[in-house]
């Protein structure tokens, strides 16, 4: 089996123009102070609506773009299709007034195309393995994801407390039949907290709450042709029962999530990042006559630590994150009732639910990064990174076990330059 896969972000790939205001008072100085494109360093403000107070600057405003291309051929996944596009395109900035408040806003918008998908009318697949609906004929996938998202922060003494609310809406389809149309939303409320402990430490709390909701429509035009929708269960089984020719389908997630954390940051020319978060999701599928057949419900930690030396001009960063999770997915058992014998109407009485398919997973990553200060203003960054991955999956009735694992290892590099109000990035 050969397998060859060919990537290309070159155009416009983590080209940034961010605005700030240097007039802040930090350990790092023009071309090393913390960014919001920094991939390695200070990440606590994505969980935590107020650990923005502790990046450098007291005000940023970043434009960015990437266009992504890829080429795949041999061992790949069928769902996500032999190669696509994307671009993505976002403004997004933050800003803190020391003892008053810290604010933030991102509005983004991608789209993009996945080729020749098979087995899946659905979006987010691997969020909703493995209970997803699937034909034979596949095609491309178009896709428009637009975001929205804002938070506000109010400090109180040696307490910082604030709420960050985002919303995303993704409509994805086929254009050709079988032909699924999908719309999904998802909503996050992030409550977070920080507490001072000194002039350069700082712990916090936060919690996220996210509910997902994703309806499946699937539409046939061509008159007097059906296709078989499968209804997939894992392992590539499917529901046999139910699995069958039809002009149209319709089906219907709703997941409700929850992440909750803690964090412990330093400041300094020995400084760190530590994250430690729990998480919890449950996924309801429904079908348009009313059942609800399958269940998933996964936990999981994560953890995440990042020391940064600073040395002169230029600085040192390693990151190491790491994530365990174990995924159940329930399936309902029914009982077919028939009302009228003369219309053929139908009811479902429950019977039981059963656990038959079981998901364990493990991913970590190693990354470090050199930013080489030629000057105040200007800097060269060197990057490298290894991560692995493992996943395993068991179904009972009948027995089947799969298991895939991988390494990856990867390089990247880039430069940033800083103007008097202005900085400008680039990566590779």
């Amino acid at each position: 089996m050969t397998f060859k896969q060919l990537t290309y972000a070159v155009l416009f790939t983590g080209i940034s123009a961010v605005n700030a205001y240097s007039q802040a008072v930090g350990e790092s100085e023009g071309a090393l102070r913390d960014t919001l494109d920094s991939p390695v360093w200070r990440q606590g403000y994505r969980m935590n609506p107020t650990s923005y107070g502790s990046l450098d600057d007291p005000a940023q405003t970043e434009v960015a773009a990437s266009f992504s291309y890829w080429d795949s051929d041999g061992l790949n996944s069928p769902f996500e299709g032999d190669g696509g596009n994307r671009f993505h395109i976002y403004a997004r900035g933050y800003g803190v007034q020391k003892g008053k408040s810290i604010f933030s806003g991102e509005a983004a918008f991608t789209t993009g195309t996945r080729k020749n998908t098979r087995w899946t009318d659905v979006s987010d697949v691997w969020m909703l393995y493995p209970y997803i609906v699937g034909d034979v004929v596949g095609g491309d996938y178009v896709n428009e994801t637009y975001r929205l998202s804002g938070s506000y922060s109010r400090y109180i003494g040696r307490h910082t407390a604030g709420l960050r609310v985002e919303y995303t809406g993704d409509m994805a389809h086929r254009s050709r039949d079988p032909r699924p149309k999908n719309t999904t939303s998802t909503l996050v409320l992030n409550p977070g907290w920080t507490f001072r402990l000194n002039e350069t430490q700082r712990v916090g709390a936060f919690v996220e709450y996210t509910f997902y909701k994703q309806h499946v429509n699937i539409s046939v035009k061509e008159p007097s042709r059906t296709y078989v929708f499968y209804l997939m269960r894992g392992m590539g089984l499917f529901d046999r029962m139910f699995s069958k020719g039809e002009s149209s389908f319709a089906r219907y997630y709703r997941s409700d999530g929850v992440l909750a954390g803690l964090q412990w940051e330093k400041s300094g020319q020995n400084a760190f990042d530590l994250t430690a978060a729990f998480r919890y999701r449950s996924i309801d599928t429904e079908e348009s006559d009313n059942r609800i057949p399958y269940n998933t419900s996964r936990i999981g930690a994560e953890l995440r630590g990042a020391y940064r030396r600073t040395i002169g001009l230029s600085a040192l960063t390693v990151t190491l994150t790491g994530e365990a999770w174990q995924q159940k997915g329930y399936e309902s058992l029914y009982e077919r009732v028939e009302s009228d014998q003369q219309t053929g109407v139908q009811v479902w009485r429950f019977l039981n639910k059963t656990i038959r398919d079981k998901i364990t997973g493990a991913s970590g990553q190693l990354q470090g990064e050199y930013r080489q200060g030629l000057s105040e203003r200007f800097c060269l960054w060197y990057g490298a990174q290894a991560g692995f991955s493992s996943w395993e999956e068991k179904f009972t009735q009948p027995q089947y076990h799969m298991k895939i694992s991988d390494i990856r290892f990867g390089a990247n590099f880039g430069l940033r330059k800083v103007w008097k109000e202005n900085s400008f990035s680039a990566r590779l």
